[in-house]
């Protein structure tokens, strides 16, 4: 259905990178590296279905369905990651643009970039966004992050003076190319 791609790991990357942790924490031993570490990709990339799965058992937080059954290929990653993507797999960042905005789930970022998805090789990282996390003086805002596509109605400027939502996604389609 969709030109997805999924991330392996990849144990001599994951070898090479924690190398390059040791070493920055050699050179600069007033900061925690060792924080930095990771066992397999998925520290990096976790499979947006298990992650979901978690959310639901662990946290009582109202969450937007998804109705597409398959996300393989939607990450679940912290902001910024796209620079471990070439350290961690075998592919690199195209030099295309990718798409980028809010939403709440999986689903409608297939519903609304259908097309990209299907013309190019790609994946799909998300950030939760979590309300309870948000400082009561400014925190996340919603017009810093692009186009909100979701179904929940916002009414405030943060995140954290809304009053039914509990948390959002940062999402990026990734454009990848083998290296």
């Amino acid at each position: 259905m969709f030109n997805l791609i999924i991330l392996e790991n990849d144990e001599s990357k994951v070898v090479e990178y924690n190398k390059f942790i040791d070493k920055l924490s050699y050179e600069d031993t007033e900061y925690n590296w060792s924080l930095f570490k990771i066992s397999n990709i998925n520290d990096v990339f976790q499979d947006y279905d298990m992650w979901i799965k978690e959310l639901r058992t662990k946290n009582n937080i109202k969450i937007v369905e998804d109705t597409v059954l398959n996300t393989k290929g939607v990450y679940i990653s912290g902001l910024n990651t796209e620079g471990m993507i070439d350290q961690l797999t075998n592919y690199k960042l195209s030099n295309s643009g990718c798409c980028y905005g809010v939403c709440d789930n999986a689903s409608q970022i297939f519903d609304r970039y259908k097309n990209e998805i299907e013309d190019g090789k790609c994946i799909i990282i998300m950030t939760p966004i979590f309300k309870e996390n948000q400082s009561v003086f400014g925190g996340w805002r919603w017009h810093k992050w692009g186009k909100y596509i979701g179904i929940q109605n916002h009414k405030n400027e943060y995140l954290a003076d809304e009053e039914d939502i509990d948390m959002i996604y940062v999402y990026e389609i990734k454009e990848l190319e083998d290296k």
